[in-house]
C-alpha cells in the first residue's frame, strides 16, 4: 500500500507515463500477491532508470492557447470483469495539464461502446476545464476531442437510437448534445498517434517512448 501509494503520488504530480501501471496495482492493493509485489518493483526499476524524466511545462509554441484531448479505451483489458480501460489526456498549449488512467464502471459489449464511455468522461474534464478558463477571461468556443475509434466518433454525431446502441446508459449520450452545438468538435486519429492509448494497456518498447515524449512535452 505504501509503494503504491508513493507512485500514485508520483504519477499525479509528474509521471502520467506510469499512470495505467500505477492503476494495475491500486486494483491489487486490498488483496495482493508476490505478482503485485513484483510488478511494483518492475515500476520502481523502470523509474529508476527514467529518473532524469519528467513533465516539462514550456512556453506554447503557437499563440493557439486552446485546450485540446485525446481519448482511448481498451475494451474488456481487465480479466476478472471484462471491463474496459479508459485513458485520457488534456492539454493546455503544449503541456498535459490533466490525465487519467482508470477501470469503467460498467461492462461494455463493443469497443464501440467503451470508446464512447470514455469519450464522456473526457468531455466532462474539458467542459470543467473550460469553465476554469472562463472564469479566468480566457474564452474557447471550441475545444477538439482526438479519437481513434471512427464507430464511436460517429455514434456522437448520431441522434438516433437503432438496436445496437440503445441498451448505453443515458448518462453517457450528453456528449452529443456537446457535438452538435459546437462545443466540442470530435477528430479521428490513427492508433499510431492517439497519445492517450499509452494510459490504457502496456505497448511495446518503441511505441510506448514515442507517446511518453509527448506525454511528458519533450517534443
Amino acid at each position: 500500500r505504501e509503494v503504491v501509494g508513493c507512485l500514485m503520488y508520483l504519477m499525479v504530480a509528474t509521471r502520467p507515463d506510469i499512470a495505467y501501471a500505477v492503476g494495475v496495482l491500486s486494483r491489487q492493493v486490498s488483496n495482493p500477491t508476490q505478482r503485485s509485489w513484483t510488478q511494483a518493483k518492475r515500476v520502481l526499476k523502470y523509474l529508476l532508470y527514467t529518473k532524469h524524466l519528467g513533465l516539462r511545462i514550456t512556453r506554447c509554441r503557437t499563440p493557439d492557447f486552446t485546450p485540446s484531448a485525446y481519448v482511448d479505451a481498451d475494451w474488456g483489458r481487465d480479466s476478472d470483469t471484462a471491463r474496459s480501460t479508459t485513458g485520457c489526456v488534456l492539454f493546455l498549449g503544449n503541456a498535459p495539464i490533466i490525465w487519467a488512467s482508470r477501470m469503467q464502471k460498467c461492462v461494455a459489449l463493443s469497443s464501440t461502446e467503451s470508446e464512447y464511455i470514455a469519450l464522456s468522461e473526457c468531455v466532462k474534464e474539458v467542459l470543467w476545464v473550460t469553465r476554469l478558463l472562463a472564469d479566468l477571461g480566457l474564452n474557447c468556443p471550441k475545444i477538439s476531442i482526438f479519437e481513434d475509434n471512427a464507430g464511436c466518433i460517429k455514434l456522437a454525431k448520431n441522434p438516433v437510437f437503432h438496436k445496437r446502441t440503445k441498451h448505453i446508459n443515458i448518462r453517457y449520450h450528453f456528449v452529443r448534445e456537446h457535438v452538435s452545438d459546437g462545443s466540442i468538435e470530435l477528430t479521428w486519429v490513427p492508433t499510431s498517434e492517439m497519445i492517450a492509448d499509452a494510459l490504457t494497456k502496456p505497448l511495446a518498447q518503441p511505441a510506448f517512448e514515442g507517446k511518453r515524449r509527448r506525454l511528458l512535452n519533450m517534443m
